[in-house]
């Protein structure tokens, strides 16, 4: 089975499993069997991104908050790919990030605010 992302908590694993279960079994509000997942509910407290999140600070540049930026949108990804992985292989499923198998996924840049994850039963 795929290992979970360092990153996350135990709370955290079970809040997204607990998510992906109900997309899962067609239970989600947003669209049945999507949902919106936030990065922050898969990131570790950073005051820094934090700032740069209320302050509306773009990704790009050199400083401390651009680069916080680029470094938790990575973090978030990774973490929601390593589940979403895990999950596919337990639930024997198809796991969508933005319309994107989690592969996939894992080669862009990361996301700071939300993402659309669908879960489809294979037949």
């Amino acid at each position: 089975m795929t290992p979970f992302a360092t990153t996350l908590t135990p709370w955290q694993v079970a809040q997204l499993w607990a998510d992906l279960e109900d997309a899962y079994e067609g239970r989600c509000s947003y669209g049945s069997d999507t949902f919106e997942c936030y990065a922050y509910r898969v990131l570790p407290n950073d005051p820094t991104f934090n700032a740069a999140m209320i302050g509306g600070i773009s990704d790009a540049g050199d400083g401390i908050y651009a680069t916080a930026l680029r470094d938790n949108a990575k973090m978030a990804r990774d973490a929601l790919v390593s589940v979403a992985r895990a999950f596919e292989e337990r639930r024997e499923c198809i796991v969508l990030i933005n319309e994107a198998r989690p592969d996939r996924f894992a080669t862009w840049a990361g996301f700071t605010h939300r993402v659309q994850v669908q879960v489809k039963k294979t037949p």
